[in-house]
């Protein structure tokens, strides 16, 4: 299945991006456009504060953990005391240019009994602290300052996690083209960032539950619209 819900608007911008919940294909969906798009990039809105944790998470995992090409990143469990949990968080926004003894914290996200999946980390450190406690644009600030010299270089950016609605929002309000992935996976996830994002008029859907085949071919499809 792929489909477009009545796209009916011009495209004023090269940006594409992939909504879909963990282990849909966005990675796979990404690297394929990447290869039938001439002169494009990827951008990844958790690539900055994933380098960040890598560096300051550096006595428990590796940048390949954290990147999703080592240990299973929702499985994998590490543990770090609260104290010392809070300390990395505030360097990491630190490199940002973010005191955090300058914001009203809840620290109560930090629910660490049970230990730490390196994807439970990015959702907290990402979300739970930056989004919705620091500035809901965060990330996108750090896309918008990164665009000025991809546009210098690049015909089409390929945004490969957009999980939040003001995020998707920020690519259809610039003209951009928005590509639903979905799939059974049998995983759950109750946080916001894995709960999937509605569908609006000129999303496209793509029906990810057959062969690597199939799927390029509906990609494809895809490609002929946008």
């Amino acid at each position: 299945m792929v489909y477009c819900s009545n796209r009916s608007y011009k495209q004023y911008m090269n940006i594409i991006t992939l909504s879909a919940k963990a282990r849909c294909g966005k990675d796979t969906a990404a690297q394929y456009l990447l290869d039938n798009l001439e002169n494009s990039t990827s951008y990844a809105l958790a690539a900055c504060f994933k380098e960040s944790i890598a560096i300051h998470f550096a006595e428990f995992v590796n940048r390949d953990d954290v990147f999703g090409y080592g240990v299973d990143r929702n499985s994998y469990i590490i543990y770090v005391e609260r104290s010392d949990f809070i300390e990395r968080v505030e360097r990491i926004y630190e490199d940002f240019g973010y005191r955090l003894d300058q914001y009203d914290i809840d620290w109560n996200v930090i629910d660490d009994n049970n230990g730490w999946t390196i994807r439970r980390i990015m959702q907290v450190v990402g979300t739970d602290i930056g989004v919705n406690q620091i500035d809901t644009n965060i990330w996108l600030n750090e896309f918008e300052k990164a665009m000025f010299s991809l546009e210098q270089v690049y015909d089409t950016v390929v945004m490969v996690d957009c999980r939040q609605t003001h995020e998707i929002e920020f690519v259809r309000e610039r003209g951009g083209s928005v590509i639903h992935i979905l799939r059974e996976t049998g995983l759950t996830d109750d946080h916001i960032t894995e709960q999937g994002l509605p569908v609006e008029d000129g999303d496209f859907v793509v029906d990810n539950n057959g062969s690597l085949e199939e799927f390029y071919q509906k990609l494809d499809s895809v490609l002929t619209q946008i």
